[in-house]
């Protein structure tokens, strides 16, 4: 099971090309490489690590604000953001870079469709967000832990 979840982890994923019809990635922990669609990847970082695996437990947090970008082709940014954590909410896979200035690419974090995350951010970092294949609202929100 531990090899799976090396296997299916973006964050563990080098994208070397990716023109909107094909991405080439390289798993920098198992040296795995892949080519295919986008959608293909996608669906490769949502196998299920197993049947029994524990649901996921998100911590208590106060939500100070909320901002909804809307992911497109061009990367788009949110405004500066006043606290030391942020979650991310996407209805659709996207490309994300935190930052004082960030540009997302095609070689930016992958967050997958209708996935939650987390990021511990210096406070006043913006977001900036790059649509996969198909644009899609993504909530910004400061939060407090």
């Amino acid at each position: 099971m531990t090899s799976l979840r090396k296997r299916i982890n973006p964050g563990n994923w080098n994208i070397t090309a990716n023109d909107g019809t094909t991405l080439v990635a390289v798993n920098v922990v198992t040296g795995e490489a892949f080519s295919g669609t986008p959608q293909a990847f996608a669906a490769l970082l949502r196998t299920p690590v197993s049947e029994t695996d524990p649901v996921k437990v998100y911590p208590i947090v106060k939500i100070l604000g909320n901002e909804n970008l809307t992911a497109g082709i061009a990367h788009v940014e949110s405004l500066a953001i006043d606290a030391e954590t942020v979650r991310i909410v996407t209805q659709e896979d996207i490309f994300v870079e935190i930052g004082e200035n960030p540009v997302a690419t095609v070689d930016s974090t992958i967050m997958l469709a209708n996935s939650l995350e987390y990021f511990q951010i210096t406070r006043g970092d913006k977001v900036s967000v790059l649509q996969v294949n198909v644009g899609g609202i993504v909530s910004v929100a400061p939060v407090q832990m």
